[in-house]
C-alpha cells in the first residue's frame, strides 16, 4: 500500500496475494470497485478513449 510509510522497511514484506486480501476485505465496494478513504485531496487521470 502506497499510504504505508515504512512498507519497504517491513520484513518480511507482505505477498501479493496478502495485500490483495486485504484490499478486497476492507475496500471493496458493493458495485464492485474499490474506494479508500483519505483525508488528502486526489488527483485522478483517465486515459482517453482511443
Amino acid at each position: 500500500m502506497v499510504n504505508v510509510a515504512d512498507l519497504a522497511a517491513l520484513d518480511p514484506r507482505p505477498t501479493r496475494a496478502a495485500l490483495t486480501a486485504y484490499v478486497r476485505q476492507h475496500f471493496t465496494r458493493p458495485d464492485g470497485g474499490y474506494a479508500i478513504g483519505h483525508t488528502q485531496d486526489m488527483l485522478i487521470v483517465r486515459r482517453s478513449p482511443s
